[in-house]
């Protein structure tokens, strides 16, 4: 499996709907009582209004009547994700509400179409003085 996002996998379970596709790039929250995640919902009174996963392989539940839950599911738990591929399942939620509880779970959210490189001044490498000079002391 081929991995889209930059950053940390695991493998977990998720509760997907009856009829229902959960995409690549779907922002997953954790039920408290069972840890298991299903998708981030703001208004979930379950643990699940807390967005801390990302889906990375599509899923399908092709019951009628019944939520499954699938084991061994890929999702990125920290890294980077361009905010283009991002998917809320609830009508009316924003990535803009959810990007700093994101960022606190390790989940940085890249906006790539304005061109937005993650920098700092303080990451710079120094170098110490002149290449030649390395071997003596």
């Amino acid at each position: 499996m081929n991995d889209i996002y930059e950053g940390i996998y695991i493998d977990a379970s998720v509760s997907v709907a009856a009829q229902t596709t959960l995409e690549v790039g779907t922002v997953l929250g954790e039920i408290t009582a069972s840890n298991i995640l299903t998708p981030y919902k703001s208004d979930a009174t379950d643990g699940s209004k807390v967005p801390c996963y990302v889906l990375a392989q599509q899923l399908t539940n092709t019951s009628d009547s019944a939520a499954t839950t699938f084991t061994n599911v890929r999702v990125l738990a920290g890294g980077f994700v361009p905010a283009g591929t991002l998917k809320l399942t609830k009508s009316g939620d924003t990535l803009a509400a959810i990007k700093t509880t994101l960022k606190n779970n390790g989940i940085f959210v890249v906006d790539v179409a304005n061109d937005v490189v993650l920098s700092s001044s303080t990451n710079n490498v120094v170098d110490g003085g002149d290449d030649e000079e390395e071997g003596d002391l």
